[in-house]
């Protein structure tokens, strides 16, 4: 009931899909053959198609900024009209939710009432509805990526290739962590086949432009969109010049408090995620065994959010570390404990309840911090804390059972 309330009625009912409205929009005007980046006609396509700007005050679309590849993705859906589009776009993004689910908990190694107590934490989880509610793509992204990730661990090839392609073309930011995993365990199959989805998508996304020009124009335009949305206060902006940035969960948004120079924040990011990343790799046990894989998957569902863009929903992403917590083979420490404690904190979306009740609290001060600034924190611990700190086992790298 919480899940659905939160989640679902919202996309369909009293909150308005505005995530959903920009891809949406922009899909609408691809297939027209307009700029899909032009938030005018973004604009003008959302409401021709049935939304009443009278009725759905709020539906006004963030900027548009998804890569070419998305909109032959989103097309199927964009054909419909506005209400109708809504509730596909809704069922189609809880059943691969559902899916993926479904997927992590047979994965677990849990009892029958174990299993049924952490499908309901999942549904607690409120990074996948605050991303329903909002029709948000970042749930079909983050589901595809996971359920990729564990077929792949049963040796399919095929399946996960394909979810994991349309993952790519959708947001690839968070289907990179899927692409580490794989390489790492030496699935070159499912990585090279899934690129094949996207290159189709680039190739297609040309045709309906009316020529190179056009199709180059585009480009632009979405090259200044991101750029103008990244500016100082700009909706992207992870400094606290941007109100919106408690949204956010990657470690620029706590660099940037300190530091004022976006592109040494940038750096400083980057060059520590990679350090987590080097040092994963060198304590990483040798044994080929599930619990190593699991790990292999939790850490890299958690590390890619430490320097990328992503915003609360994202954090869906962080499910895939729950089959390696309920390993039972695994030697248990307290690191499991502080897992748990981190995943328990993320339940809630905390920060955008404290940013609506206190909006004059600053992330700069010392209770703005500890408030507005814990979930990229969490996020950033829960990376170290799957790094095996413990000394490195004998044995044959895992590759894939």
């Amino acid at each position: 009931l919480y899940f659905t309330a939160r989640g679902p009625w919202r996309a369909v009912g009293s909150v308005n899909s505005y995530d959903f409205a920009s891809v949406y929009g922009a899909a609408r005007c691809w297939l027209h053959g307009e700029n899909p980046y032009d938030m005018r006609q973004v604009d003008a396509q959302v409401h021709a198609s049935g939304d009443n700007p009278a009725t759905f005050p709020n539906t006004e679309p963030p900027p548009s900024v998804y890569l070419p590849t998305a909109f032959p993705v989103v097309a199927p859906v964009a054909l419909l009209p506005w209400k109708a589009a809504r509730l596909a776009w809704c069922l189609l993004s809880v059943g691969l939710f559902v899916f993926s689910v479904v997927l992590l908990i047979r994965a677990c190694k849990a009892a029958g009432s174990a299993k049924w107590l952490l499908a309901a934490g999942v549904l607690f989880f409120s990074p996948t509805s605050s991303g329903l509610s909002t029709g948000n793509p970042s749930v079909v992204s983050c589901s595809l990526t996971l359920a990729a990730i564990l077929l792949a661990m049963r040796a399919r090839i095929l399946a996960p290739a394909v979810l994991l392609g349309l993952a790519h073309a959708v947001k690839p930011q968070v289907s990179i962590a899927a692409v580490a995993v794989l390489m790492l365990w030496r699935n070159w199959s499912v990585v090279l086949y899934s690129f094949a989805i996207p290159l189709a998508a680039a190739l297609v996304s040309v045709l309906t432009a009316s020529g190179v020009d056009q199709y180059k124009m585009w480009l632009l335009s979405l090259r200044d969109g991101i750029a103008a949305i990244s500016l100082p206060g700009g909706v992207n902006d992870p400094s606290p010049a941007n109100y919106f940035s408690y949204h956010l969960v990657n470690a620029a948004a706590i660099a940037s408090i300190p530091i004022h120079n976006p592109h040494v924040v940038s750096a400083l990011v980057w060059t520590g995620t990679l350090s987590l990343i080097a040092l994963y790799l060198w304590k990483r046990p040798r044994a080929s065994v599930p619990d190593v894989a699991w790990r292999d998957a939790a850490f890299f569902c958690t590390v890619f959010l430490v320097p990328v863009y992503h915003r609360y929903y994202d954090c869906q992403l962080l499910l895939g570390i729950l089959p390696w917590l309920c390993w039972r083979e695994a030697r248990s420490n307290g690191a499991r404990w502080a897992i748990w404690t981190g995943l328990f904190l993320l339940l809630f979306p905390l920060q955008a309840i404290v940013a609506e009740a206190r909006p004059g609290l600053s992330p700069a001060s010392a209770a703005g911090f500890v408030l507005l600034r814990h979930q990229p924190g969490i996020v950033l611990l829960l990376a170290i804390l799957l790094i095996p700190w413990q000394r490195r086992r004998a044995g044959w790298t895992f590759a894939r059972h």
